[in-house]
C-alpha cells in the first residue's frame, strides 16, 4: 500500500496526469482504508452525483448560455422553446 500512496503523491504534482487517474487511485486507497465518506465523494466525482442536492458548490455554475450567430452576434440559446437566460446587456 505504501507504493500506491507514494505513486499518488508523485502523480498529484504532475499536471500531465488526469484528475480521473488520481481519483481512481484514491478510490483504491479509500476502499483499502475503509474510508466510507471519501469513497462516496470519489465515486460521485467519477460517476456523477445522484441528485442535484448532492452536487457541491464548486461544481455549480452560473452564467448565460449563448451562441455566436454570424449575422447577429451573440444570442441567447433557446432550449426547447424556452429562453433560459435573460438578455445580455
Amino acid at each position: 500500500m505504501k507504493d500506491i500512496i507514494l505513486e499518488l503523491q508523485k502523480e498529484a504534482t504532475d499536471s500531465k496526469v488526469p484528475a480521473s487517474t488520481l481519483l481512481r487511485k484514491a478510490l483504491i486507497l479509500a476502499n483499502k482504508l475503509d474510508c466510507k465518506e471519501d469513497l462516496k465523494w470519489i465515486e460521485s466525482e467519477l460517476n456523477g452525483y445522484e441528485s442535484i442536492d448532492e452536487i457541491p458548490t464548486y461544481r455549480r455554475l452560473k452564467g448565460i448560455v449563448e451562441a455566436k450567430n454570424p449575422y447577429k452576434g451573440w444570442i441567447p440559446v433557446d432550449f426547447m422553446g424556452h429562453h433560459c437566460c435573460p438578455k445580455r446587456s
